[in-house]
């Protein structure tokens, strides 16, 4: 309990005791409405503060509709079909952080900017033995990866819809995001909505001061008319 409601109730309790002692009955009921208002008055007090507090640390964000913006798809073009270059995995994400299905590469796979969501480190593992390798270990304590499926190499995925989300907390101030996301076409999965983020290299347009925006990370999703990807060339991260 946050210390503004604790000494709340201390000067109520203060006020109480100095009443209880009065020898006029009539001021004590005087001093009694007194302090039943002074009470609801700083609990009130006590109570809006909390809830800032929480506020605060929880933060307010909100997510519109950018798909017509041809320049916040970043290498992606909305006319264009994808397919990708490997299997990954289908990841549900929080809904803290949109609750998106999102496409994740196995960790063994070296990214060129690293992930935002863990998997497992292979799909052979994961296979194996869905349960353990759906667990991660952080500063001692397990996570379960929340994983739908797999989604096997040569899907087609076809660009459907790209939201910018604007968000505040006391933890890291303002933000901008930018989420490319995609239609799957054909297989299992046809028709679900996925996030294109962790198969792609994010980086600023002309270097200037704005969200970040995608394009397709080789080895991983190319274009149905782009050229076959090497992994390992060594400017596909460039």
């Amino acid at each position: 309990m946050p210390m503004e409601v604790i000494r709340a109730f201390q000067v109520v309790m203060e006020e109480v005791v100095a009443v209880t002692s009065a020898p006029n009955k009539h001021l004590k009921r005087g001093v009694m409405n007194l302090i039943a208002k002074s009470a609801l008055w700083l609990v009130g007090i006590a109570v809006a503060i909390v809830g800032l507090w929480v506020f605060a640390m929880i933060g307010v964000s909100f997510s519109t509709d950018v798909t017509d913006d041809k320049k916040l798809w970043g290498g992606y073009n909305p006319d264009n079909e994808y397919f990708l270059d490997r299997s990954v995995f289908i990841i549900k994400a929080d809904k803290n952080a949109g609750g998106h299905l999102v496409l994740v590469p196995e960790e063994s796979f070296k990214r060129c900017l690293g992930l935002h969501w863990s998997a497992p480190d292979t799909i052979d593992e994961y296979r194996a033995d869905p349960v353990q390798a759906s667990i991660k270990q952080y500063d001692g304590f397990e996570k379960k990866i929340d994983i739908v499926g797999i989604i096997e190499k040569g899907t087609i995925l076809k660009p459907h819809r790209l939201e910018k989300t604007t968000g505040w907390n006391l933890w890291y101030g303002g933000a901008t995001t930018i989420t490319p996301l995609a239609k799957v076409i054909g297989g299992p999965f046809q028709g679900k909505l996925v996030d294109l983020t962790d198969v792609s290299i994010y980086y600023q347009a002309n270097g200037e001061d704005g969200p970040f925006i995608y394009k397709p990370e080789q080895g991983l999703i190319r274009g149905t008319a782009d050229p076959v990807a090497e992994i390992a060339v060594v400017n596909k991260c460039s």
